[in-house]
């Protein structure tokens, strides 16, 4: 089950939806409590995923394993998904 805005169910997975973030820091987490991974569809940033540094672009995709931290800097507009599993409790859910 896919969680959408407004459904109430219990879900497995949770997508949100970056879409044009100016640059800058986009979301610090301390430790997460899920397996998130990413997909950019536009722009860059940089991922800082426990004391490393990582550079994506369009095309590029990235694994936040739970139990790590990760800190978002956009570098251009930023678009991208996530997939979280299970949901994160406090992300929010977004459409476009």
């Amino acid at each position: 089950m896919i969680k959408t805005d407004g459904d109430t169910d219990d879900t497995d997975v949770e997508m949100r939806h970056w879409q044009s973030e100016p640059p800058g820091k986009l979301e610090t987490e301390a430790r997460s409590d899920c397996e998130t991974v990413g997909f950019v569809l536009q722009g860059r940033a940089k991922l800082h995923l426990e004391g490393e540094t990582v550079e994506v672009e369009e095309g590029d995709w990235w694994v936040v394993h739970e139990g790590e931290s990760a800190e978002y800097e956009v570098i251009e507009p930023f678009s991208a998904v996530e997939t979280m599993a299970p949901p994160a409790e406090d992300a929010p859910s977004r459409r476009s």
